[in-house]
């Protein structure tokens, strides 16, 4: 909600690549893990990093508001308010934004193109190295860089397509064009 409209698809874009950024560097600390100490040790070295890293970001950086922040200036909360809906005013605050979205027929299908890409993406990426370990007999600690590429190109693609749905005001449809290029690829 901090971002203005026409900063919005980076924004959602810069979540997303971080999301992919884990999943890019995962592969480096999994496979030497469960290498050597068998993949039940691997959960518990995510869910300890994962917290130890988020719990204190969280705590020191997330605000409700651009006012609550100590470090913005106040020309830069003028700016980041001047793009955001006064919750106050409306009286339904965030609902007031989501309920009309969730009658879209251009964002529900937006979502079932998300839905899809999501499931064949993580789905095969997820079982591809099982697949190259059990059937090609791969050495399981190669599977670091075949592990993190396809991600890493995924970055590059988010920052790409996020930048020209601000640039030309058409997030739904550069959404749209990297759901058909990555079920292409």
């Amino acid at each position: 909600s901090w971002f203005p409209a026409n900063e919005r698809s980076r924004a959602n874009g810069m979540w997303i690549a971080g999301v992919m950024a884990a999943v890019i560097l995962a592969p480096w600390v999994i496979v030497p893990v469960v290498g050597h100490f068998g993949w039940r040790t691997m959960f518990v070295v995510l869910g300890l990093t994962g917290m130890a890293v988020t719990l204190p970001l969280i705590y020191l950086f997330v605000k409700d508001t651009p006012r609550e922040h100590p470090d913005i200036a106040k020309e830069e909360i003028a700016y980041i308010e001047s793009g955001m809906e006064d919750e106050e005013t409306t009286g339904l605050g965030f609902w007031a934004d989501v309920a009309p979205v969730l009658k879209s027929p251009i964002f529900l299908l937006a979502l079932l193109g998300g839905i899809l890409n999501n499931a064949a993406s993580y789905g095969l990426i997820n079982w591809l190295p099982s697949y190259f370990v059990s059937e090609r007999g791969m050495d399981f600690k190669s599977l670091t860089w075949g592990a993190s590429l396809p991600y890493a190109f995924g970055v590059i693609g988010i920052a790409v397509s996020s930048w020209l749905g601000d640039k030309l005001g058409k997030r739904v449809v550069m959404t749209g064009v990297c759901y058909l290029i990555t079920a292409a690829i």
